[in-house]
């Protein structure tokens, strides 16, 4: 169960990563797996370094709190699930830090040991995510 719940949080946590890429708007309109490797790379090295991931991993926290901000100001219901959502993520030993689920991220889809996510490695998490996901889909139906 543990297992199944860190690989959730780590699929959360790449699809948030995609979130972050949108916060570069001269890239916005295409969703492509090449798109958003690019809006990811901030340096253009054509890799992800832990350094990207925990900066996008932090976007996604931030844009979180603000939802969460939003809702609260709302008024709506929302709030306070959505509040208990982020404290249950946060106290994730593993996961609830960006930096730590950064390192966990590229620990597991970095296949040459670089400890950077290149395209391929980038595409076999997105891919593996989607699969997990529809995974995750079909069994809730």
């Amino acid at each position: 169960m543990k297992n199944k719940t860190a690989f959730a949080t780590v699929v959360i946590a790449c699809l948030s990563i995609v979130g972050f890429a949108s916060a570069r708007p001269e890239m916005k309109g295409d969703d492509s797996p090449e798109r958003l490797f690019a809006k990811m790379d901030a340096d253009n090295s054509r890799s992800i370094s832990e350094t990207e991931l925990t900066t996008a991993l932090q976007h996604r926290d931030e844009r979180r709190l603000d939802r969460i901000a939003k809702l609260e100001e709302r008024g709506s219901p929302k709030a306070d699930e959505a509040q208990a959502r982020y404290e249950v993520h946060k106290e994730d030993p593993m996961l609830g830090s960006p930096e730590t689920a950064a390192a966990f991220i590229i620990a597991n889809f970095d296949v040459d040991g670089d400890w950077e996510l290149d395209r391929e490695e980038m595409g076999q998490a997105f891919s593996s995510i989607r699969k997990w996901r529809d995974e995750a889909s079909s069994r809730a139906s």
